[in-house]
């Protein structure tokens, strides 16, 4: 189901259904301050970068409804906040959010039970190279956390990304790509004492992946 333009309203999707028995209802806030699941930049950037910000809509929250076997709904809500959202006056480009934000409330949970936070670079490291998809909004620290039974988010995972930028020969003109180089990931021990001053390593990878001229990765 669509929500058809009316006025200063764009065309946004309210809700899907699949064959499945899984229902999706999807609601929006504005990209303003005030909509309750945006903040603005905390400094203001330097030229060419400025605050992207505007009568925009943003996903505030997907509710999921999923049917199996008859019974009753297993019940998720998926709840968004963004920040530090950036656009480029030289390039005419949003770079994306500097952080998003996910909370997660089940049926039987009044309070959300788990936490995700995401970062992404989208910074001026690699100036010359932010007009290159993926680099923009790429995930460079993601920390995954659970509520305990002291009402504290405890992080569980954690996920850190190194990216790199290949030149391909592709035809004369130069043509770029970004990829993953290295990514670090950690589980953590969940039961921990409220009190306890360091994250328990319960297991780390870290995985490095190299592509060849023409931008397929060639090893992990």
């Amino acid at each position: 189901r669509l929500r058809t333009h009316s006025g200063g309203v764009p065309d946004v999707m309210l809700r899907a259904q699949d064959g499945f028995g899984s229902d999706h209802i999807i609601a929006y806030a504005p990209m303003l301050p005030s909509g309750g699941s945006y903040l603005p930049p905390a400094n203001a950037p330097a030229y060419p970068l400025i605050a992207l910000m505007g009568p925009r809509l943003l996903v505030s929250s997907v509710e999921v409804k999923s049917y199996i076997d008859g019974g009753g709904p297993a019940y998720n809500v998926m709840e968004y906040e963004y920040e530090g959202g950036l656009f480029d006056l030289k390039l005419k480009q949003e770079l994306g959010f500097r952080l998003v934000r996910q909370w997660e409330t089940t049926f039987d949970n009044e309070e959300p039970w788990q936490y995700t936070e995401t970062s992404y670079d989208h910074h001026t490291d690699y100036f010359d190279f932010a007009h290159i998809y993926p680099y923009v909004g790429a995930p460079t620290h993601i920390t995954h956390r659970i509520r305990d039974d002291n009402d504290i988010f405890r992080p569980v995972s954690e996920v850190i990304n190194f990216w790199s930028i290949k030149k391909l020969n592709l035809n004369s003109s130069p043509t770029y790509f970004a990829y993953i180089n290295r990514s670090d990931a950690w589980t953590y021990e969940p039961n921990q004492p409220p009190d306890a001053p360091n994250r328990q390593v319960a297991a780390y990878q870290k995985s490095t992946f190299q592509s060849d001229e023409w931008g397929n990765a060639t090893q992990q």
